[in-house]
C-alpha cells in the first residue's frame, strides 16, 4: 500500500490539468492524463488496429495476440498478463481481503465482488439532519429511521 504524505501533497504537483484541476509531479504525468478528457487514440494494435490512449495499454493488450504472461505468481507459478490481475491472484495464497462491507464486516480479495454482496443489503438512504453531528439513515420503504452519531 502506499501512504506517503508526499504524494498527496499539492505543493509537488505543479503540472495541472486545465480541465480537471487534477496535479502531476512530471509534465508528462499530465501530458497522458490530458489524453483521458480527448477521443484522441494515438496508439494503434498492428495486429487488430484497435486504438488506444496510452502506449501502456496498447502494450498491454498486444499480449492477447501474443500470448505473452510476464507476471509469474510465486506461490503457484501461474502466469499473468497484467500485474493487477497477478496481485489480485496473491491473495488466494496470502489470504488477504481488502475490501470489506461496511454494512455488515464481510471481507472480499476483490472489489467488485464486495460491490456485489453490498447489493444484497436493504436500500438505505441517508438525510442528513440539522446536528453536523448525527445522520439518520432510512430503509427506502420510510418504515423506521436508525440514528447514529458521525465522525
Amino acid at each position: 500500500m502506499h501512504s506517503s504524505l508526499d504524494d498527496d501533497d499539492e505543493e509537488n504537483k505543479p503540472f495541472k490539468c486545465n480541465l480537471c484541476g487534477k496535479g502531476f509531479k512530471l509534465k508528462g504525468g499530465l501530458v497522458q492524463h490530458e489524453r483521458t478528457h480527448s477521443t484522441d487514440r494515438p496508439y494503434v494494435c498492428p495486429e487488430c488496429g484497435k486504438l488506444f490512449r496510452q502506449p501502456t495499454h496498447l502494450q498491454q493488450h498486444v499480449r492477447i495476440h501474443t500470448g505473452d504472461k510476464p507476471y509469474d505468481c510465486a506461490f503457484c507459478g501461474k502466469a499473468f498478463r497484467q500485474r493487477t490481475i497477478l496481485n489480485q491472484h496473491l491473495r488466494i495464497h496470502t489470504g488477504e481481503k481488502p475490501y470489506v462491507c461496511m454494512e455488515c464486516g464481510k471481507q472480499f480479495r476483490q472489489k467488485a465482488i464486495l460491490d456485489q454482496h453490498f447489493r444484497t443489503h436493504p436500500r438505505r438512504k441517508t438525510v442528513r439532519v440539522s446536528s453536523p453531528f448525527v445522520q439518520k439513515t432510512l430503509p427506502r420503504n420510510g418504515l423506521s429511521d436508525i440514528t447514529h452519531e458521525v465522525p
